[in-house]
């Protein structure tokens, strides 16, 4: 069923129905399933890397299962590299409402794990709400759980669901676990809880439905995208057949303990091998010989295969490895920009949209009745997370002091935060300096100059 669709069903309904929550749902189960494996697969659960999978017929094989954690590495890379450094936010006028908004929600962990989880799943989800202190809070929700109805038309989210499961307790006493439904319209959200004719309201809600208290859909979407693709998606069988090779080869060195034997010039029982096991010699005739059958390995040849597989594991993840020597070594400001304009592209695309979404956030909170922010006029700035040269920063400071202004000159420090904050540091450190100094009296100091 297409948003279209939809968004007509509603309109001549004048409310959802148990019939488009359900259609919703089944069309959406393919993307969530992927994108709570892909989570599964970040956290290394057994169920969750391919290779912890793998068995062989033959239990007298050896079966070592390496995982090459490439997948976590991507996402944690990207993750350090563009919001390491939390994202400063300034609105104008100041707004006491948000500074506050953000200590109480720890904003700057919760922009983390949402670009975190964006870089997992392709896409990530926020909810706001009014707790029951009348405070502003928002929180992070899985986002294979989330659901959002776009008109196209004026590219608006026109309603949004989220659904997940929970331990019901029926009128009999017994509690299973049912799918509870949370369907939000610009005014307010009505709960539905999972039943055998469809999806009903939930009876355990006083209010139901009930206001929200924003004046939009306060179920915010965060991209990693257009095309809502996770940064690890596209190298996923790169990366299994990294750990296959890997994991083959270490079970074939395990199984060389278990090498075949070549008896010569004799005939060996059973209880001649269980014999030598023990003491760990044959007794034999004269002119037998007793060795291991040798297995050649291409050490070369599997070395080079791997290397060329991590090396495309990383390029077309757009991704680095900061622990490779050259970026250890002390290579010039320019040869690491070129390293890193790979993952500086997908970290511009991903942090577009996340600033995107932000400034939906804002709105949204900015119409929440006695909140004071003017969302428009809400800044973000991003500081890419590396090795900070204070040499460098200091060279380009004595350079262009009393050429730029001193707020732009401050921001290409890449250890200063907050010019702002730093000019105003510095006007204060000179009125105290100014303050050792005696006031000069001209009036004095020219009287007695006509004396003399």
């Amino acid at each position: 069923m297409t948003l279209d669709t939809i968004l007509e069903l509603i309109k001549l309904n004048g409310r959802v129905t148990s019939q488009i929550i359900t259609d919703l749902i089944d069309d959406n189960s393919t993307r969530a399933t992927v994108m709570e494996n892909l989570y599964e697969r970040y956290k290394t659960e057994t169920d969750g890397v391919p290779i912890f999978d793998r068995y062989y017929d033959d239990t007298a094989k050896i079966n070592n299962q390496l995982n090459n954690d490439f997948f976590s590495e991507i996402v944690d890379t990207k993750t350090g590299y563009m919001v390491g450094v939390p994202i400063v936010y300034e609105t104008d006028p100041e707004s006491p409402d948000f500074e506050e908004f953000q200590l109480r929600n720890r904003l700057d962990d919760l922009d983390a794990e949402t670009v975190k989880m964006a870089s997992i799943c392709g896409t990530a989800a926020r909810l706001l709400y009014v707790d029951v202190d009348g405070k502003h809070r928002v929180m992070r929700v899985n986002p294979w759980e989330c659901i959002w109805v776009w008109d196209r038309s004026i590219d608006e989210v026109q309603f949004a669901l989220r659904y997940y499961l929970v331990e019901y307790v029926g009128s009999s006493g017994q509690t299973e676990n049912k799918v509870r439904v949370e369907w939000y319209d610009k005014d307010s959200v009505t709960f539905f809880i999972e039943s055998v004719n469809g999806y009903v309201l939930d009876d355990t809600e006083l209010e139901n439905p009930k206001p929200h208290m924003f004046d939009f859909i306060p179920l915010i979407e965060y991209p990693n995208n257009d095309e809502r693709i996770g940064d690890a998606e596209k190298v996923l069988s790169l990366i299994d057949a990294y750990d296959r090779k890997e994991s083959d080869f270490d079970s074939e060195l395990e199984q060389w303990r278990l090498a075949y034997m070549k008896v010569l010039g004799a005939e060996i029982t059973a209880e001649d091998a269980e014999e030598a096991r023990h003491t760990g010699a044959f007794n034999l005739p004269e002119g037998a010989d007793v060795a291991f059958i040798e297995k050649n390995i291409n050490v070369a040849a599997l070395d080079s295969h791997l290397n060329r597989l991590e090396a495309n594991i990383l390029r077309f993840s757009k991704s680095v490895n900061f622990s490779d020597q050259e970026f250890t070594s002390d290579i010039s400001g320019e040869s690491r920009k070129y390293k890193l304009l790979s993952l500086e592209n997908k970290c511009i695309v991903a942090e577009r949209k996340f600033s995107a979404s932000n400034q939906r956030m804002f709105k949204v909170l900015a119409s929440s009745p006695g909140f004071n922010l003017d969302w428009l006029n809400v800044t973000q700035k991003f500081t890419r997370n590396l090795p900070v040269s204070l040499e460098k920063d200091a060279q380009i400071l004595a350079t262009l002091k009393g050429i730029v202004p001193d707020e732009i000159l401050y921001s290409l420090a890449s250890f200063i935060d907050d010019p702002k904050e730093v000019i105003k540091m510095m006007d204060e450190q000179k009125e105290k300096e100014m303050s050792y100094y005696p006031p000069v009296n001209l009036e004095e100091d020219e009287e007695d100059g006509a004396d003399n």
